[in-house]
């Protein structure tokens, strides 16, 4: 039954591509590029995957007050952590044409698939602001993780596999990052970082002050209780939970 909803779900998003795409993903096959509505050129696994896991079944990216609030925005700023193939990157220009996305992960190879695929889309490319950074709470942490595919998404400073080809991250805090960005109010930050989305909160106070909307994904217990009592210090609440997906909203705006 849920995968009946995840298929109709994403059909009447992608109209008959979706079909297609419900079977990749389900078969975990590469497909052949095609074109589809809102997310424009889909050509990996990784794609098919991201859109029926944030959009299919349950849609549990998916949040009426968010949508409704970007959509009338004049020009809605975003800070995306954790872009990967860029799928809610395309999402966030699907919902208002007019956003600045700031998108920060840690790969090059993220980066330069997901400027490729938005151009796809039609959309300026000032309007998407790439930012290579592995975040953390501190600056200057090393950590060397094994990298097979870089654009599987799965990767984390929690995760180490000697099989695969070693690669050395430096890190930055989130308020390091913005320190050298003109940015002003952001409207919605999205966390999704494979379980350091409570450390990386440690340092982005300057940040959360201009900050009105938190989507979070969680990964544990811990990393759950840290970045709520983060956030509930910095004057968000929670609004909205969905499994481990997390709605903050910020109560006290001047």
């Amino acid at each position: 039954m849920l995968l009946k909803i995840s298929l109709i779900r994403v059909i009447n998003l992608l109209g008959i591509s979706g079909i297609y795409l419900y079977f990749c993903k389900r078969l975990k096959i590469f497909p052949v590029q095609v074109k589809v509505p809102i997310f424009g050129k889909i050509r990996t696994f990784h794609e098919a995957r991201n859109i029926f896991d944030n959009f299919g079944s349950s849609g549990q990216l998916r949040d009426e007050t968010i949508e409704r609030y970007l959509s009338k925005k004049s020009a809605p700023c975003i800070v995306d952590c954790g872009v990967n193939v860029g799928v809610t990157a395309r999402w966030w220009f699907h919902l208002n044409r007019r956003s600045t996305v700031f998108g920060i992960d840690m790969m090059k190879e993220s980066q330069e698939f997901t400027v490729e695929t938005i151009k796809s889309i039609g959309i300026a490319p000032d309007r998407y602001r790439p930012i290579i950074a592995a975040l953390w709470s501190e600056n200057g942490k090393e950590f060397k993780i094994g990298i097979g595919d870089p654009l599987c998404g799965d990767y984390g400073f929690y995760r180490f596999d000697k099989e695969k080809s070693e690669r050395t991250f430096v890190t930055r805090t989130l308020d390091t990052v913005f320190d050298s960005e003109n940015i002003g109010d952001v409207d919605l930050l999205k966390i999704d970082l494979e379980g350091v989305g409570g450390e990386v909160l440690k340092d982005a106070a300057k940040l959360l002050k201009k900050t009105k909307h938190i989507f979070l994904e969680t990964h544990s217990e811990e990393e759950s209780k840290l970045a709520g009592s983060i956030l509930t210090s910095n004057k968000f609440r929670l609004r909205k939970t969905a499994s481990r997906h997390q709605w903050w909203e910020k109560y006290d705006i001047q």
